[in-house]
């Protein structure tokens, strides 16, 4: 036991203790997130002028958290210490937290994660399992573009893609790592800081003799070669792979104690090139076969092929006989083939077939819909027109949804076609991949395009013509009313005054209604001519655009506009003149009445009393009658002075303006309260 003293050890540490106080204990105590159980740690400390040394102490029971997600959408949050965080399937945010976490991929169909929190150069993404299910077999999963990095303006994102980049699948994303994407493109290593090297996972190798052995592997992963003789071999924990290089009469029947399917398997890769086998699936072209050895299933190989001629007997996998009842992909597992042979089916048709029958293949809307059919996830759907080579298909996977199916629209399918799609006969090419890395059939779907070209037409008129006959545009209501008349939806109208051309025209559609009807008020009006309208005669231009790109002809239309500029007129008199003659203007009441007279309608009146300027008037609208009279009682008139009115006398003056806003003059009228 250290005295007073609290050691710290970590994987990297090289410690020098000043002092060891021996209490026969010999007890030390380690932090353990930063140790794993293969570590081991040295202790120097001088006593008395020599060493003690404490070496190659093994750290054990070194705790690891598993948190495993589901096949759902998961929020998975890990501990302080150091944690191995697998998804699973679904869309999963994952959260590691403190110490060095590990984030587990085992299937192509894990994808769309976010890790929140990971952390370069501490934390690491596994793919090792994912990169088995796929079959990379090579060292660096980078350098071959299995492994992709993309990046935005704040993310880095990790990819996958199945066939490297020297095939045609294109990249999945699999993993967003927010706020990384910065540095990710300033370092040029980072897929390499991220991610578990596979190749530092130790493999075990175990290789026997030319005679019987019995070959025992250990709890990792072991590589176990028996060569010549009967050998017993035991692969032990770990994923084994039992390896098969030569047929010779020397060679026997082995036993392989433990095989565990979809873990280990067995290698006949050298066997197979001995005998001249090239293709893909031994299984499947007969070279290797199954067979039985004293209740066991025996594997056996055909030198011939076809499963013709004398089996050749390699080895009985002990305690396996109930997995092969009914489990006709027992020997791609046993060899590690990828035992989903079923290709994807891929159909398509048109979303609306819009010719003289709804089978002839004539639309006027391009968009495609189909459905993709297999055992597998689907991870890429590409596509190309008329005479472009697979390899040459763009990559139109956006377009597939989590059931299967998919939509492809005009724009993306002018994506495909590098073009405009225009009225003519059209080819469009489909091929898909699933997870396991089987091709669909290119499928072909003709269609011919026969766009609405008919442009759309745009008739226009003054809502309400106020000249002297209600056809010459002569108005004091500027507002226009029209039709749009199309085959097609309507998707813009622009206007524009006088000579704007059509590219400066103004962006009108919030007058269009679903009828194709609009009305342009006078404020909108005004929008367009970027001012006032005045008195004056205006050329209004119109263009309207239809969802197939037609343009409408620019139409015009002429008017004269002609508002009412005749100011209003105000009267006012007492209501009561009780002096000793009716118009001395003196009264004990100071209700006043009076009148507007106007050609259009009164938009607001008001008052103030003696020196008030017109600016600080009080608003009286509400004193105003449909008639045009008002009445200003004593309290009315109270609330415009802002005072009670006492003896003495008042000039009152009111100002009154018409809905074309034309201001009247200021009126004062004098009277004296006489109470």
């Amino acid at each position: 036991m250290l005295s007073n003293d609290e050691l710290n050890i970590f994987q990297t540490d090289s410690l020098t203790v000043p002092s060891l106080v021996n209490n026969n204990d010999n007890e030390f105590n380690f932090p353990q997130p930063l140790l794993s159980s293969e570590d081991t740690f040295t202790v120097l400390s001088p006593v008395d002028d020599e060493t003690l040394r404490i070496a190659s102490q093994l750290i054990s029971e070194i705790e690891v958290n598993n948190i495993d997600g589901t096949h759902r959408r998961d929020n998975l949050v890990g501990t302080d210490s150091n944690d191995i965080i697998t998804g699973f399937l679904g869309a999963d945010t994952l959260t590691g937290g403190d110490g060095k976490d590990i984030f587990v991929y085992t299937s192509m169909r894990d994808r769309r994660d976010i890790i929140t929190d990971f952390e370069v150069g501490q934390d690491k993404i596994d793919f090792t399992k994912l990169l088995e299910q796929i079959g990379f077999t090579g060292d660096d999963p980078v350098a071959s573009g299995h492994v992709g990095l993309q990046t935005n303006d704040t993310d880095a994102i990790i990819t996958i893609d199945q066939d490297g980049k020297d095939g045609r699948a294109g990249h999945i994303s699999v993993i967003t790592l927010p706020e990384l994407g910065p540095g990710a493109r300033e370092n040029e290593n980072f897929l390499t800081e991220v991610l578990i090297d596979s190749n530092s996972i130790e493999v075990n190798n175990i290789d026997g003799t030319r005679s019987r052995d019995n070959l025992v592997g250990t709890d990792g992963n072991d590589t176990i070669t028996g060569f010549l003789g009967i050998d017993t071999l035991t692969g032990g924990d770990g994923k084994d792979t039992f390896v098969y290089t030569t047929i010779s009469p020397m060679d026997g029947i082995d036993i392989i104690t433990d095989f565990e399917l979809g873990q280990d398997k067995i290698d006949f890769t050298g066997v197979l090139d001995r005998i001249g086998f090239t293709g893909d699936d031994p299984v499947a072209s007969g070279y290797v076969g199954l067979g039985t050895n004293r209740g066991d299933p025996a594997v056996n190989i055909y030198r011939n092929g076809g499963g013709r001629g004398r089996a050749i007997s390699f080895v009985r996998l002990q305690g396996l006989a109930d997995d092969v009842v009914d489990n006709e992909s027992f020997l791609a597992d046993v060899l590690g083939l990828n035992s989903d042979v079923s290709v994807p089916i891929v159909s398509a048709e048109l979303l609306n077939d819009t010719g003289e029958d709804d089978s002839d293949g004539i639309t006027s809307d391009p968009t495609i819909i189909g459905t993709i059919n297999t055992e597998s996830e689907v991870v890429s759907l590409t596509a190309g027109f008329n005479d472009t080579s697979v390899e040459d298909f763009v990559d139109v996977t956006t377009a597939l949804l989590e059931d299967g199916t998919f939509e492809l629209d005009q724009e993306l399918l002018e994506d495909v076609f590098g073009d405009t799609l225009t009225n003519e006969a059209y080819t469009l090419k489909l091929q898909a991949t699933d997870s396991n890395g089987n091709l669909s059939e290119v499928i072909e779907l003709e269609f011919t395009l026969d766009l609405d070209t008919v442009a759309p037409i745009i008739s226009a008129e003054l809502a309400n013509d106020t000249g002297e006959d209600d056809s010459d545009n002569i108005t004091s209501d500027p507002t226009i009313i029209g039709t749009i008349n199309t085959e097609s939806e309507i998707v813009s109208l622009t206007a524009g005054f006088n000579e704007t051309p059509a590219e400066d025209f103004v962006d009108i559609t919030t007058g269009l209604l679903e009828d194709g009807t609009f009305e342009l008020d006078q404020e909108l009006l005004e929008e367009v001519l970027g001012d006032t309208l005045t008195n004056g005669t205006y050329t209004l231009k119109l263009q309207g655009t239809d969802s197939n790109g037609n343009l409408s002809e620019v139409i015009e239309l002429e008017f004269t506009l002609d508002l009412d500029v005749e100011a209003p007129i105000i009267s006012a008199e007492l209501a009561n003149d009780t002096g000793e003659n009716d118009t001395d203007n003196i009264t004990s009441d100071p209700t006043i009445v009076g009148s507007v007279n106007v050609e259009g309608g009164i938009v607001g009146l008001t008052a103030g009393f003696n020196e008030t300027p017109p600016e600080e008037f009080v608003d009286i609208t509400d004193a105003l009658l449909e008639d045009g009279t008002f009445e200003l009682d004593r309290e009315f008139l109270e609330d415009i002075l802002g005072d009670t009115l006492t003896n003495g006398t008042y000039t009152l003056k009111l100002q009154t303006t018409d809905n074309d806003n034309n201001l009247s003059e200021v009126i004062e009228f004098e009277f004296t309260l006489d109470s």
